[in-house]
């Protein structure tokens, strides 16, 4: 599955490695990243305080959310 690194906040070195091939970015505040499937990836927290990331997962096609009838969002129509 397809990844979306996005740091919220901190410096943290990103390895990524496949078939023998490793990179190491250095990410801050609003970076972003995107790690292809089968590619490892570790995160490494260098800075002097906490790091927070989201990170998104991705699909083959995109899934449109569902809502059980009574949630607000039920109502609108994609």
């Amino acid at each position: 599955v397809a990844e979306v690194c996005f740091v919220l906040r901190g410096k943290l070195k990103v390895v990524l490695e496949k078939d023998g091939e490793r990179f190491e970015p250095i990410l801050t505040d609003r970076d972003v990243i995107s790690v292809p499937p089968g590619v490892y990836r570790e995160e490494i927290n260098i800075g002097d305080e906490d790091a927070l990331m989201c990170v998104m997962l991705g699909a083959k096609k995109p899934i449109t959310p569902t809502y059980p009838p009574e949630h607000p969002l039920a109502s609108i129509k994609r």
